[in-house]
């Protein structure tokens, strides 16, 4: 996308990364419903902080999002993506 290359099931510390793009240190997160209960939202936040300490950025779609309103889900990509040339 862009010119940039995403990783898919990327590992990152003890965790595995839905796509991962190494050149813009881009994070994009997947998530289903389990992640609207609050125990896993507490734990994706602290996933969240751990994560930017590695000075990634990390952005968060719904799969409804994905499904319904990929237009949106993409252009949003792309924006993190200019943002990160930037920098």
């Amino acid at each position: 996308m862009n010119g940039f290359r995403f990783r898919r099931q990327h590992p990152i510390d003890e965790f595995i990364i839905d796509f991962f793009c190494y050149e813009a240190k881009l994070v994009i997160e997947l998530d289903g419903d389990v992640h609207m209960a609050s125990v896993q939202m507490e734990r994706d936040i602290e996933r969240t902080r751990i994560l930017n300490r590695h000075d990634l950025f990390v952005i968060r779609f719904k799969n409804e999002e994905v499904e319904k309103n990929i237009k949106y889900v993409i252009n949003q990509i792309k924006k993190e993506l200019l943002e990160s040339k930037k920098t």
